[in-house]
């Protein structure tokens, strides 16, 4: 096949391509068909949390933490995982994305300051768990 820009057509995809183009450009398709892939948005409520994945929000007593991006997209991963360890790897795959040069540590850093924000500002008991040399869990209370 020829890869020039004139010769492709709406599902060819030349090598080399990122993870992230090959899903673009299946949920491009299935937009254009009219079929919808994306589940609707969660509301996921613990305790005095909310976390509101449509606002792209946690609220504690209705009051927005104020999470950057990725602190929101970390909690979001670990809240629809309760009770699952998931490894520090894993965290950077879904949240950072496939083709992240950060290190593993990234992940520990993000975690302490969602902490900070949730258990030490909004004096919530503590949701995140670390697992020891592998990463982290969320837990109800």
């Amino acid at each position: 096949m020829n890869c020039a820009p004139a010769a492709l057509k709406s599902v060819d995809v030349c090598k080399p391509f990122s993870p992230r183009e090959v899903i673009a450009r299946v949920r491009a398709v299935f937009r254009r068909s009219g079929t919808t892939i994306d589940a609707p948005a969660a509301l996921l409520q613990f305790g005095r949390l909310d976390i509101d994945e449509a606002a792209r929000e946690a609220r504690v007593d209705g009051v927005d933490i104020r999470l950057k991006p990725r602190e929101f997209a970390l909690l979001l991963e670990l809240a629809t995982n309760v009770g699952i360890a998931l490894s520090r790897e894993r965290l950077l795959e879904r949240v950072w994305g496939f083709d992240v040069d950060g290190d593993e540590r990234t992940v520990d850093v993000h975690v302490r300051r969602s902490r900070a924000k949730i258990e030490e500002e909004a004096k919530l008991p503590p949701m995140v768990q670390t697992i020891h040399g592998y990463g982290y869990k969320f837990v109800r209370t």
